[in-house]
């Protein structure tokens, strides 16, 4: 859903899928809910790690937003960074 941040206008089918809280594109799948601020799944940001090759919480919010206005999320970022490096290492 943070996709729709990129978006200059929403379509009716965007509307929805942020009210049912899931994306109507079910290819799109971003995983359960990290920063709830934004709609940020678990997918999206570790999809944002392996392309991007993400090193701190600072750089996924530069990239998908996440982690950067409450920061209830942030000790989950990093927990997800640690595991993403991990698997990128084995």
């Amino acid at each position: 859903m943070s996709s729709l941040f990129a978006k200059a206008a929403l379509e009716d089918a965007d509307r929805a899928g942020l009210l049912l809280g899931q994306p109507v594109d079910k290819t799109a799948d971003s995983g359960a809910a990290i920063c709830s601020c934004f709609g940020v799944g678990r997918n999206t940001i570790g999809k944002a790690i392996r392309d991007f090759d993400l090193h701190s919480a600072e750089e996924i919010g530069q990239r998908v937003r996440a982690g950067t206005n409450c920061g209830s999320c942030l000790p989950e970022l990093r927990a997800i960074l640690k595991s993403e490096h991990e698997a990128m290492t084995i």
